[in-house]
């Protein structure tokens, strides 16, 4: 807890966001340094990525997540495509995850689930399934660094582990 997280997520949401104000502030609090270098590996452009943040809580994260999407598409403003209808399954929220991602070839989809632990949490409470998680960072991991995925916990994974069995 305290350890700025959250705040680094922010951070990095603002210097990949849209070239203006908010960039140039995440970039001074972030530091010249680290802002060049992360702008040196992620390259936005002028429109800068699609942010998409999520607060984890006690429900359905793809639901949740799928809802933090499509609001990120209407304040994107250059949104491709039309608005979406509710997702039916993981599975198809993870490709419209890559479709946005493929839709900016020189951006990308910045996916921020912060207290990423609440839908551990519900989960475990619930004897849910979390392989939506693992199928997530698996298709981010493979998208040519275009979907980025950082989900941000605020206990020690292990208390998760041990819930989950």
């Amino acid at each position: 807890y305290g350890g700025g997280k959250s705040s680094l997520a922010v951070g990095l949401a603002g210097l990949l966001g849209p070239r203006g104000t908010i960039r140039t502030a995440a970039s001074a609090a972030l530091g010249a340094s680290v802002a060049q270098e992360l702008l040196g590996a992620y390259q936005p452009s002028r429109d800068g990525w699609l942010v998409v943040p999520v607060v984890g809580r006690r429900a359905d994260p793809v639901g949740d997540i799928a809802s933090a999407l499509e609001q990120a598409r209407r304040r994107d403003g250059a949104t491709r495509g039309r608005p979406r209808n509710d997702v039916k399954s993981p599975r198809e929220l993870i490709d419209r995850l890559v479709q946005e991602a493929d839709a900016r070839p020189r951006d990308g989809v910045l996916l921020i689930i912060d207290e990423m632990g609440k839908f551990l949490e519900g989960a475990a409470a619930d004897g849910a399934d979390i392989y939506f998680f693992q199928e997530l960072a698996e298709v981010a991991s493979r998208a040519r660094g275009r979907l980025v995925l950082v989900g941000i916990l605020h206990q020690a994974f292990e208390q998760y582990a041990s819930r989950l069995g």
